[in-house]
């Protein structure tokens, strides 16, 4: 997602069920995620953040993203294995 830009970040109250662009989680409809408007390569686009992801990443931002500065697409979910496999 390197084109893009993010454009709005807010926190919704889901209407419909959700996969967490950084842990790839699917969460029910009526959570809190916080929701990314994003723009680029001609289109706009959302993605859904969990709360926990929210929370492993503002401890560990540095440690997540890639060497442009962006969460890919299931870096926290891959953090948290290359931690738990470490910590053997």
């Amino acid at each position: 997602m390197s084109d893009y830009e993010a454009i709005k970040t807010e926190i919704v109250k889901t209407r419909k069920h959700h996969w967490c662009h950084c842990c790839l989680e699917t969460f029910p409809k009526g959570v809190k995620m916080q929701k990314q408007t994003l723009v680029g390569d001609g289109s706009i686009s959302d993605i859904y953040v969990c709360e926990s992801c929210q929370n492993i990443l503002s401890e560990h931002l540095i440690e997540i993203e890639n060497n442009e500065g962006e969460i890919e697409e299931g870096a926290v979910r891959e953090w948290k294995l290359e931690t738990q496999e470490s910590e053997k």
